[in-house]
């Protein structure tokens, strides 16, 4: 008896393909020969899967023309944002990096060294030296006389004769403008009240050291009468000066070119008498000019000179005495 022959189909030998082709195939194959799941359809093993080769001719073209109009969608893209960030980078460049390289060239600030303080030693410091108090005059006078007035000197009196000579011419200048009777007249300089010195060494100047026992401040006065315009001056001692220097410095007059002290010229004068006035001891000279009369005393350390002896009387009542 016959074996029973297998009737199988000898599948002839395909032609060697692709390897990737034969993976997909193969994987095909494999799926084929799985247990369908209930309910799913199932496929052929030998059904040609969805290849790329196997679309149709004008799909093909039409992917290639959306690739293409890609490419340029992508290129013009790239064109915008590289012109956007050309000018991007422009504007970082001027406004950002120039300045930054400006200011770079610009010189750098000298820097400010601060330099150690050194302590100095204290300097001492000397007192400012005190000024003297400007000179008041004071009158000799407690009672009031006709009228006060004021003399100015020149500013520049070269000598002690320039100054004789001005102190006379205001003295005969007040005097024009008086009324009668004692006037007292304030001399002063550009520097102040005239002293009783200057005074003296300017109109008497062999009168030396004597009028150093005086204070420098002193009264003047004129005492006008139908006889004339006749000057007087009273002055005080220092304090504390002994009685042979009063004596002696009073003494002195005598010996003095008295016509000095006039404003007229007195004519000679006849020799020192003693006499007594308002009951006070003088000592007087008659001038040969109606008038004139020298006479000088000392009483409470005053030292009273007259050119006349009507304005002596008046004057010792002006002093109160």
């Amino acid at each position: 008896m016959d074996e029973p022959q297998l009737n199988i189909p000898v599948t002839p030998t395909a032609p060697a393909q692709n390897p990737n082709e034969q993976d997909i195939r193969t994987m095909r194959a494999d799926l084929g020969t799985t247990t369908p799941a209930p309910n799913l359809p199932t496929f052929d093993g030998e059904e040609p899967a969805f290849t790329p080769e196997t679309t149709t001719p004008g799909s093909q073209d039409s992917t290639v023309d959306q690739m293409l109009a890609a490419q340029k969608s992508n290129t013009l893209i790239w064109l915008v944002g590289g012109i956007i960030g050309f000018v991007v980078l422009a504007a970082v460049g001027y406004f950002v990096v120039y300045p930054l390289f400006n200011k770079a060239s610009s010189p750098a600030p000298t820097p400010v060294v601060e330099q150690p303080v050194i302590a100095q030693p204290a300097t001492p410091t000397s007192p400012a030296p005190v000024q003297p108090a400007a000179a008041k005059h004071l009158s000799q006078f407690i009672n009031p006389p006709i009228a006060t007035v004021n003399a100015q000197l020149p500013a520049a009196l070269p000598g002690s004769t320039q100054l004789m000579e001005a102190m006379r011419g205001a003295l005969v200048q007040q005097g024009q403008a008086a009324l009668s009777g004692l006037t007292e007249v304030i001399v002063t300089t550009p520097t102040g009240p005239l002293s009783a010195q200057e005074f003296l060494y300017a109109t008497a100047p062999s009168i030396d050291g004597y009028a150093d026992s005086l204070e420098t401040d002193f009264t003047a006065f004129i005492y006008k009468d139908t006889a004339g315009i006749w000057p007087g001056y009273v002055m005080q001692f220092k304090a504390g000066s002994a009685q042979s220097v009063i004596v002696t410095t009073a003494a002195i007059l005598e010996k003095l070119a008295l016509k000095n002290f006039f404003v007229v010229d007195p004519g000679v004068l006849a020799p020192f008498k003693g006499g007594t006035v308002n009951g006070i001891s003088d000592r007087y000279a008659v001038g040969k000019t109606a008038g004139a009369s020298f006479g000088y005393l000392v009483k409470n350390n005053k030292l009273l000179i007259s050119t006349s002896f009507a304005g002596m009387k008046e004057a010792l009542r002006l002093m109160g005495l």
